[in-house]
């Protein structure tokens, strides 16, 4: 079974800083150890609106969500996301509700 968590990234981010923690492109599903993560992007035809962009995270229930982190942080590294936008993205992912296939909230 697979376990889930949304991970929307600060709106305040620069393009270049999106893209490089967003590095296939939205859309597109990125297995990286043994999470899988898939960044999305809203369209939104609103003057001066910048939409967030959201990662979404999975994992085989199988591995605890502490090993998931420790994925997710070493994904950052590789990426060579700044110290203080990874630090964020950490918290992000710590304070997202996890959830499996079957939509049970999972402490």
């Amino acid at each position: 079974m697979k376990v889930s968590i949304n991970v929307t990234l600060p709106d305040t981010l620069s393009w270049d800083e999106e893209r490089l923690i967003a590095a296939n492109g939205y859309g597109r599903e990125m297995v990286f150890k043994r999470i899988v993560i898939c960044p999305s992007r809203p369209l939104k035809k609103v003057m001066g609106f910048h939409p967030a962009t959201t990662l979404h995270i999975s994992w085989d229930s199988s591995i605890g969500r502490n090993e998931a982190r420790s994925d997710f942080r070493e994904y950052l590294l590789s990426r060579a996301v700044p110290p203080d936008l990874k630090k964020r993205c950490e918290v992000l992912f710590d304070n997202a509700d996890a959830i499996d296939e079957e939509g049970t909230l999972i402490t």
